[in-house]
């Protein structure tokens, strides 16, 4: 390494430490995530291309849902992102638009082996998410659903933090969790749904009989008509 690649190296180091202590709980890989970064942001790039390869890293976080599925790593990415896009527009030192860049770039990459973790030790859990959206549960049972999915993301956080011996039993908890959520939903959706029709279907029964009904009312309202004429008719020629 040149002198001027170790002076310009030396130089992140400082923006390194304060990112290392503004983040709210340092990720396992989150040292080696930051030292790689710092060392690719020294390649000889315009910022202009780095800032788009970061954009184009984040487009691919996002159509891979990694908000789901590596919710600390997401936000990480997406922080350096707009802190390296920021910088970019204030004509900042080149090297905190690097940093940021490849910051973003390394969290999007480390996010996405955190994904494969997840659909490795969560295949129950992901189904049932899948079958809750399919139910519209957020739209039937908002507050709960907000609540079953604050807890799948929490299991989802074990994993990134590698506490794979508390996820077995977070697994379970969030299953019967979901398993609650999906009999409310189909109380409320489909015993709903029974319960409209049951109620249409009398008033249907109602409608058909309504026919019957009018002619009855027609029959008695002609026979008192009739009865009327005939006693005016009596009563004239009297």
């Amino acid at each position: 390494m040149s002198f001027t690649r170790i002076s310009l190296y030396l130089k992140t180091l400082p923006l390194v430490g304060v990112l290392l202590l503004s983040a709210c709980s340092s990720l396992p890989d989150q040292k080696s995530v930051e030292r790689r970064a710092a060392s690719l942001s020294q390649q000889s790039i315009s910022s202009s291309r780095i800032l788009q390869r970061a954009k184009t890293s984040m487009q691919k976080a996002q159509s891979q849902e990694l908000a789901i599925y590596a919710p600390s790593y997401f936000t990480q990415a997406q922080t350096h992102y707009h802190a390296a896009l920021e910088a970019y527009k204030q004509k900042l030192d080149k090297t905190e638009i690097h940093l940021n860049a490849h910051l973003s770039m390394e969290f999007v990459n480390a996010g996405q082996r955190n994904k494969k973790l997840v659909l490795e030790h969560l295949p129950k859990n992901l189904k049932h998410r899948r079958a809750l959206k399919d139910l519209d549960a957020a739209k039937h049972q908002p507050l709960l659903a907000a609540a079953v999915e604050k807890q799948y993301l929490d299991v989802v956080r074990l994993i990134e933090m590698q506490k794979m011996d508390d996820v077995k039993n977070a697994q379970k908890a969030l299953l019967k969790a979901m398993h609650q959520l999906e009999v409310k939903v189909i109380d409320a959706t489909y015993l709903g749904k029974a319960q409209l029709m049951l109620k249409q279907s009398k008033e249907i029964l109602a409608l058909e009989l309504m026919p019957q009904t009018f002619k009855q009312a027609q029959d008695k309202l002609s026979a008192v008509s009739y009865t009327h004429l005939r006693a005016h008719e009596t009563g004239r020629n009297l």
